[in-house]
């Protein structure tokens, strides 16, 4: 079928305000602005270089954060606004909050302080490692020495500690001077 010109003027006339109304509520962004870099920018409005940051909306149950560590940076495009990006790197703790204080090689650490609730901690897991810092992953404990930062002479056991499946012998043992566990005094 084929409409008469002024008929289809007048149709598109009566959606030219239904068009208007929809632009209008659009949230205001350039055309050249895609909807990941839209995100990239919202997730660090009212944030600092290097917080942690989340690239999908709170409000948007949809949205599925994936588990890497993201913190807001300096855009590489050069824009002044701050961008969330991923990466491994975690950021620093906050200032009088230590991760690892009183915790083991291996220990399952967090970022944020607990006491915080204004921090955001990511789904990534991370331990505390050998010098004491919270990294991302599993840092595996040093093996078990029986005369690790033991004397001469003082009592050891060949079975480490943590180990419930490690079966002791009775035998009285003591740390020699090449630092072995041996039996004897």
């Amino acid at each position: 079928m084929i409409m008469p010109r002024f008929a289809l003027l007048s149709s598109f006339a009566a959606l030219l305000p239904l068009m208007a109304c929809a632009a209008s509520s659009a949230p205001a962004q350039s055309v050249d602005e895609t909807d990941a870099e839209l995100r990239a920018t919202q997730g660090c409005e009212g944030k600092k270089l290097g917080d942690t940051c989340h690239l999908c909306p709170t409000t948007d149950p949809s949205c599925i954060e994936t588990a890497e560590v993201k913190t807001c940076q300096a855009d590489p495009g050069g824009s002044t606004k701050l961008r969330c990006i991923g990466g491994t790197k975690v950021p620093p703790p906050p200032a009088g909050y230590v991760p690892c204080a009183g915790k083991k090689v291996g220990a399952q650490c967090t970022i944020c302080d607990p006491t915080d609730a204004s921090c955001i901690e990511t789904a990534v897991v991370k331990t505390c490692d050998a010098k004491g810092a919270c990294v991302s992953g599993t840092s595996a404990p040093p093996p078990y020495s029986a005369c690790a930062g033991k004397k001469t002479g003082a009592q050891c056991t060949i079975c480490d500690p943590a180990d419930a499946s490690c079966i002791e012998t009775a035998l009285y043992k003591t740390c020699n001077a090449r630092g072995e566990c041996v039996a004897g005094r």
